[in-house]
Parts: C-alpha cells; sequence; structure tokens
C-alpha cells in the first residue's frame, strides 16, 4: 500500500469502496474498534463520532435509497459534518479516536489519511478498483424503485 492516497478518486469509485466497506462491516467495526448491535435494517449503537454513551444514538442502514451505509448521528448530527456515508462515518471515528473530535470546528482527520485506513483495512489499491458503471447505476435504480413501490394495502 502507498503511504499516500490520492484524492482524485470519480463518484462511481467511492461507490464502489463503500460498498466494499458494507461488504467488510464487521472487520471494519473490529479495526475501528467500535461495538454495534444489528437489528432487522440498521446497526445501532453509541455513537464513537462524537464518544456519546447513548445505547441507541447512531444508526447504520443496512439498506437505504440509493446507498447501503449511510448513517445518522441522532444526539449530535454527527452526519451533518461528516458524510453520511460509511466514509464518511469511518473520517469521523478516526477524528474522535486521534484528534478527540466532539463537534464542528474541532480538528478532524483528512480525507487522505482516511482513504490509507480503508486501503489498509481492506487490503486493495485504489488504483486497482475497476467500476462496473451497468451494474452500479442497476443497483441504484433498483433501490429508488423499492422507494417509490407503493405498498399494497
Amino acid at each position: 500500500m502507498r503511504d499516500v492516497m490520492k484524492t482524485n478518486l470519480s463518484q462511481m469509485q467511492l461507490i464502489k469502496i463503500s460498498d466494499l466497506l458494507f461488504d467488510n462491516i464487521e472487520s471494519v467495526f473490529d479495526k475501528l474498534d467500535v461495538k454495534f448491535y444489528e437489528s432487522s435494517k440498521s446497526y445501532i449503537g453509541r455513537c464513537p463520532v462524537h464518544g456519546g454513551d447513548k445505547s441507541s444514538a447512531l444508526y447504520i442502514y443496512t439498506d437505504g435509497h440509493t446507498q447501503k451505509g449511510n448513517w445518522i448521528c441522532t444526539t449530535r448530527g454527527c452526519h451533518s459534518v461528516f458524510q453520511p456515508t460509511l466514509i464518511g462515518f469511518i473520517r469521523g471515528v478516526l477524528s474522535h479516536q486521534r484528534y478527540d473530535w466532539q463537534k464542528k470546528g474541532d480538528k478532524f482527520e483528512t480525507f487522505d489519511n482516511t482513504l490509507k485506513f480503508i486501503s489498509d483495512t481492506l487490503k486493495i489499491d485504489f488504483d486497482n478498483i475497476e467500476v462496473n458503471y451497468e451494474e452500479l447505476e442497476k443497483k441504484k435504480f433498483l433501490a429508488q424503485t423499492r422507494w417509490n413501490i407503493p405498498m399494497a394495502k
């Protein structure tokens, strides 16, 4: 793995990385040393981004409107400071662990260092990430369609 990550990844590559993170979510949780319990549609636990103690403050959704792994902090809104994606979640957790981040304005982890953590955790080189654009568009379409289909009564 390289010491420095590039930040010129396309949106589709970032989506692919998020998908890989979600496929390996348990090992990501282990590497970050965070604990969640799984419900039918989400992982729920304390918010490791701001270091909260409320046991149901953070939700990481296992199904999403366009992408799995979207998250929300219900106590401090950490998801509005860090992107509500798994990459943003990891950046937030690293910010708390490395710089004691607790609120907007506190020092936070760089995007490059977040990508390095992800690359090291997943043992992948982002230069070799191939995006199947057709597959990603199909997944996005199917996710949006599920949300737009009226429920039968």
